[in-house]
């Protein structure tokens, strides 16, 4: 797995950019009265899945909240460490995390235990993110939080059984889901705000959504994400400053100044490291938008230049 897509598979997480639409139909299950399979039922009986683009699948159960996400090829440590990071920024309040072990799948393995309370009054949330490896040599990622101050027993409970139903079997309800890498290769060319962006000659399509997408050249990625304006987007040029140091094999410098995004004031940073035994430059950068939105974008690029890459459209502005 190269760094390109490692990094291109964090920041979609960071920005909690996953597409959401209708989920694709179930497959028929024993009987009419559940869409789930029969060893499925005690545990995800009465949930309402709902698909996250092709790759992922969420579970709402009420107390328990559950999501599958199909990682591909990415080794389950990488997917683990950057799933923890999109949890963080996903989750609003203060998220507590700290290693675990779990047993799934009759196998012990690495996991991290969370803890999540948004403000007061709100409901906490406690679980555990994991990654496992299932058919094909793809990583499973896996969640579940238990909501409740605190969590009931039973809950919690039924919390990991669910994460060991998915360890072992996959989807509750029997849909096969695409890898994060196929459900970008399929994607149009996107749309940042009120225009369609340019895809240049030799370039890919990784991603396309509504608020979000990626576009992925030889020596050149361009990110975007437009999220709600909340109090985690203050912390999004940090987070996606981090992810990448964690990816990048050597860093050589970083620089922090004040910028324009697509014709917006913001706040952007340039990493400056290596990758492959290549230069890269790396710009992360975040602006509020006129309708209070969020704008995270990166723009990578391999090529010994000042000058940011036909891919990345326009959208940055720094001080010469």
């Amino acid at each position: 797995m190269n760094f390109r897509f490692s990094a291109t598979a964090a920041l979609a997480l960071l920005a909690g950019c996953a597409t959401t639409g209708k989920p694709p139909p179930s497959p028929a299950a024993a009987d009419e009265k559940s869409p789930y399979e029969v060893a499925a039922r005690p545990f995800f009986g009465g949930c309402e899945a709902e698909a996250e683009g092709q790759a992922g699948r969420t579970y709402a159960c009420g107390a328990v909240d559950a999501w599958i996400i199909n990682m591909g090829e990415l080794e389950p440590g990488q997917a683990l460490e950057l799933g923890q990071r999109g949890a963080k920024e996903a989750m609003k309040g203060q998220m507590h995390a700290q290693p675990a072990k779990l047993k799934l799948a009759g196998k012990d393995g690495d996991a991290v235990a969370i803890t999540n309370c948004p403000e007061a009054g709100d409901t906490c949330e406690t679980g555990h993110i994991v990654a496992v490896q299932g058919p094909q040599g793809h990583t499973r990622f896996l969640g579940c939080a238990a909501k409740g101050q605190p969590a009931k027993a039973a809950d919690v409970t039924r919390c990991r059984k669910m994460l060991d139903y998915f360890a072992q079997n996959g989807t509750p309800d029997g849909v096969e889901l695409a890898t994060l890498e196929e459900e970008f290769s399929q994607a149009p060319a996107p749309t940042l705000l009120s225009r369609t962006l340019e895809v240049p000659e030799g370039c890919e399509v990784k991603d396309s959504r509504e608020g979000g997408g990626v576009i992925d050249c030889p020596n050149s990625m361009f990110f975007f994400a437009v999220v709600p304006q909340d109090e985690n987007f203050q912390h999004g040029v940090d987070s996606a400053l981090e992810t990448m140091r964690a990816r990048l094999p050597k860093v050589t410098g970083e620089t922090r100044m004040p910028c324009i995004l697509e014709d917006q004031p913001g706040t952007c940073a340039r990493l400056d490291g290596e990758s492959e035994g290549k230069p890269l430059r790396v710009y992360v950068g975040q602006a509020k938008l006129p309708d209070g939105r969020g704008l995270l974008a990166s723009c990578l690029s391999t090529e010994a230049s000042n000058e940011f890459p036909p891919v990345c459209n326009g959208v940055f502005a720094v001080p010469k």
